[in-house]
């Protein structure tokens, strides 16, 4: 019935043609052969006598894909049948290489090189219609389609009772062959049903998550089939707000780095207090810089615009951790007390934006917003990516809430909790700043007790949130001033509140001043000086995880020591820690399973991996940092310069996004190989924000790390790529 040539580069509907050969399917008369446009005479005539090509009275010539190839016809007579098939067979092959095709090739990952048609004979078609296996219009259930008789379009329900049972025969064994929904063309001739263009269906980002894991239930395709179709586009269509509507460029106010994707629109305020003042549920934050504490628990806070800040910096890292869409880097903006102004357009307190944080404009006005659709489908998705996956995916979250998106969207666990989040809110900010302004030790533990039941149950609810899943947090690591007053206003009212002279404040912001804070009195050095700073966070992450442990919940903390440059400084604080944590498990007589490891995030602990490796029980590479110092870029502002890198061929990629294999891709390597040399079952991870792309997954996965660790809403895509990448190396 058909015969294939051995060079058919389309493999699969190759195999989809013989199977139908063999079970005498009626299929029309044909061959399949590859057209490079450099065909003769000789060769069309080898091929008319091989394949009896003689007989035809017609011949169509057609590109497989019909999605992008338009078919072409030849007329066969005995004058110029083999110079028109060599001038179709040209005229397809300049098609299937002109631009458009060339770019849609890279669209739907059809081979460059893939120049195949297909020659059929023409029959007197006396009913012709189209089918396509499933249709989102009927929840992806049964085939449909249409027919003609005559001029006449009809459902193809209507259609011969007996053609519907074999168009769905060939549907499901196309289906199961082109792994995927189908679309194809048929016609009935003498009774009999010919089917021909067999090709995958299209459909929207959202529908073919849906299609996928009906498919998947259906057993036509597998769960690792489907995570090789799914792409990281179609994740993230469903995983953030999007601006649905006919977008005028003429009212883009301005644009700038897409920070924290989603889209909203609303009224816009400068200050965070106007915010909760008002109590507009739909605010759009403008300010220069993004501050944690400025956006920590403002409910009502659907976006953020920043005139300063990098795709890195700190306030971007909050924005993806809390899911607010955020547009930073827009140097264009000039801020005022009530108003901001840009490129002529002048915006006042209460008027309307949009804010696009997909593509980094922000729009005059308000447009139309479609809401993510984080269905059943789309968690389907996921598992099977977890499952799949070799590499472990964890979060960085910092609050129950976070928890439970997090695991949500399939996180193994927490790679960092940061706990300095969880004193940006009013009355624990004014607690730990009262520590902070303590002159005696006794002072800083009297304030210390008031944190102590915040901490402790913030992490009594993400241990419930995380059952039976590891949650790695990390103590302190900002430099102190950075909790303490940055105006007049607020060093007045901090006076006032914690019943203090104001130059006891201001002398404090003097005293804890640094030239250099990024590489200042942080992390561990806090609790070299503060001990009972790290016997506080200690005894909240003990008491929390006692207290979630009598109520059934599987809990496995570990407490991780940040900055660490040497074993002894390490050893230090792993003391305090150790001791502090035996003594409340021996109060409240239980027995509790935990680890204390660090963040490596200094290049001298990379060298002395093998050191720190007898003393910590887990590795975690914070990339952020170790960047910057690797670099002696800061993240906060090296979005100034970098772009002069870009521009002038010095670096490829932001560091920041992507770990830079051949610096600080050297450190982690040594650190991993020395680490494990002293500790062989040293767990280690990557919980910089470098964790979810691509290229860092890659590395990772190439250098033995066990994990990754990123913001919640980032989890997905990391997921689905280190699940195709596990399937590419299986």
């Amino acid at each position: 019935m058909i015969k294939i040539l051995e060079r058919s580069k389309n493999k699969n509907l190759a195999n989809l043609l013989v199977e139908l050969s063999e079970e005498k399917v009626p299929f029309p008369d044909g061959v399949i052969f590859e057209c490079d446009g450099k065909m003769s005479a000789d060769d069309i005539q080898n091929i008319e006598r091989k394949y009896k090509l003689s007989d035809c009275e017609y011949v169509s010539v057609s590109a497989f894909d019909k999605r992008i190839f338009d078919g072409k016809e030849v007329v066969k007579n005995d004058e110029n049948f083999v110079s028109n098939l060599i001038y179709a067979t040209k005229k397809i092959n300049q098609n299937l290489q002109n631009d458009r095709a060339i770019f849609l090739k890279t669209v739907y990952n059809i081979p460059a090189d893939c120049n195949e048609i297909f020659i059929t004979k023409e029959y007197q078609k006396k009913t012709f219609g189209k089918v396509l296996s499933r249709s989102a219009d009927n929840n992806f259930e049964t085939i449909c389609g249409y027919f003609f008789e005559g001029n006449k379009k009809i459902d193809i329900s209507k259609i011969d009772k007996k053609f519907v049972k074999n168009l769905e025969k060939y549907a499901k064994k196309a289906e199961k062959c082109l792994k995927n929904a189908v679309i194809f063309d048929f016609y009935t001739e003498n009774e009999n049903l010919y089917i021909e263009n067999i090709r995958v269906q299209n459909f929207s980002r959202k529908e073919k998550i849906k299609l996928l894991v009906k498919l998947v239930d259906e057993k036509i395709i597998t769960k690792q089939d489907a995570i090789k179709q799914v792409e990281l586009a179609d994740i993230e269509s469903c995983l953030h707000s999007y601006v649905d509507d006919n977008v005028n460029l003429k009212k883009v106010i301005t644009s700038g780095l897409a920070a924290s994707s989603g889209a909203a629109c609303g009224k816009v305020f400068f200050s965070t207090e106007k915010i909760e003042e008002e109590s507009y549920p739909n605010s759009i934050l403008v300010c220069q810089e993004v501050s944690p504490k400025d956006i920590k628990g403002v409910k009502n806070i659907k976006a953020v615009v920043a005139c300063h800040g990098g795709i890195t910096s700190h306030g971007a890292v909050v924005l993806r951790t809390l899911g607010v869409p955020g547009i930073i880097g827009c140097e264009q903006i000039k801020l005022e007390k009530d108003k901001f102004s840009c490129n002529g357009f002048v915006c006042s307190e209460g008027d309307e934006i949009t804010v696009d944080a997909n593509n980094g404009n922000i729009y005059q006005g308000k447009l139309k917003i479609a809401s993510a659709q984080e269905d059943d489908d789309f968690l389907k998705i996921l598992s099977y990516a977890k499952e799949i996956s070799k590499l472990e995916v964890y979060a960085n979250a910092d609050t129950p809430d976070q928890s439970k998106t997090a695991r949500k969207f399939g996180a193994n666990g927490i790679g960092v909790c940061r706990t300095e989040h969880m004193f940006f809110d009013s009355d624990r900010l004014l607690a730990f700043r009262e520590m902070i302004v303590s002159t005696t030790k006794a002072e800083r533990e009297k304030a210390l007790e008031k944190l102590l039941p915040m901490q402790r149950s913030d992490f009594e609810g993400i241990f419930k949130e995380m059952d039976g899943l590891v949650v790695t947090i990390r103590l302190l690591d900002p430099p102190l001033h950075e909790f303490l007053p940055k105006n007049e206003k607020e060093v007045i009212e901090l006076a006032e509140k914690l019943e203090v002279e104001r130059s006891v404040i201001e002398e404090k912001i003097e005293e804890l001043k640094e030239f250099n804070p990024m590489m200042g009195h942080r992390g561990l050095r806090l609790f070299i000086t503060y001990p009972e700073l790290a016997v506080m966070q200690t005894r909240a992450i003990i008491e929390g995880a006692i207290n979630a442990q009598k109520r059934g919940i599987c809990v496995r903390p570990e407490i991780m020591i940040p900055l660490t440059s040497d074993v002894k400084e390490f050893a230090f604080v792993k003391k305090i820690v150790r001791e502090t944590a035996e003594k409340v498990l021996n109060a409240n007589a239980t027995k509790l399973s935990y680890k204390i490891g660090t963040m490596m995030e200094l290049s001298r602990a990379c060298l002395l991996a093998d050191e720190i490796a007898t003393e910590s029980e887990f590795f975690s590479f914070g990339t952020n940092d170790l960047t910057q110092m690797t670099f002696g870029f800061s993240r906060d502002d090296a979005g100034k310069y970098l772009k002069d890198y870009f521009s002038n061929n010095i670096l490829e990629y932001n560091p920041f996004e992507r770990i830079d294999e051949k610096g600080v891709g050297k450190f982690i390597q040594m650190a991993v190989n020395k680490g494990r040399s002293e500790r062989k079952d040293l767990r280690i991870g990557v919980c910089g924000e470098q964790g979810a792309n691509p290229e860092s997954i890659d590395f990772c996965m190439r250098n033995q790390i066990d994990y990754v660790s990123c913001s919640p809403y980032r989890i997905p895509k990391a997921l689905v790529f280190a699940a195709k990448l596990s399937l590419d190396k299986a």
